[in-house]
């Protein structure tokens, strides 16, 4: 080997060792640092562009609970909390659960009282509403918690669509958790 070719090769060797000692001791030196990082404080809220949501992984749902029947009035009297004229009959029962996406399992699921969220009626529940706009395939509603439990109010992106109240009323007796749904008259 030729003496000038070895001692270039020596020099790149001393740049590359001397390079790695100095990244080496520049990150030992930042992870030994006393400085700590302080905690986020105030109200910080994170917020979604809704123009793009994001892909779903698991869908939440509502589906008629066939199971009540027979114990309930056909024509009740809504709550004292509603406001407006609204109706529900025997039929307007619903639970409420969640399930990954492509799979049939359901699994237990609570409309949260403390954010809006999204709900998807299939389509036993949507054909009670006699409102202009009526989905043919279901539909998704956000719901709105309503201060003082479990209530909530609901509505379609389109304003002639389904919308009205929910109010929970127990469990089924898988322990799902039950609704009655009230639709707005228009």
């Amino acid at each position: 080997m030729n003496i000038k070719v070895f001692r270039q090769l020596v020099a790149l060797g001393l740049v590359v060792l001397t390079s790695s000692t100095l990244c080496g001791f520049l990150t030992l030196t930042l992870t030994m640092s006393p400085a700590t990082a302080k905690p986020l404080a105030g109200h910080v809220e994170v917020e979604s562009d809704e123009s793009e949501p994001p892909p779903e992984f698991k869908e939440q749902s509502g589906v008629m609970d066939p199971g009540k029947r027979g114990k309930i009035e056909n024509n009740p009297t809504p709550p004292a909390w509603i406001q407006g004229k609204v109706f529900s009959n025997n039929d307007m029962y619903m639970y409420s659960f969640w399930r990954l996406m492509g799979f049939k399992k359901e699994f237990r699921w609570s409309i949260p009282t403390s954010k809006k969220t999204t709900l998807f009626f299939k389509q036993d529940i949507a054909k009670h509403w006699k409102g202009e706009f009526k989905p043919t395939n279901g539909c998704t509603v956000t719901c709105v918690p309503i201060e003082g439990g479990e209530r909530f109010k609901f509505f379609h992106k389109n304003p002639l669509g389904p919308h009205g109240y929910l109010e929970r009323f127990g469990e089924t007796k898988d322990g799902f958790p039950r609704y009655r749904i009230w639709f707005e008259e228009e």
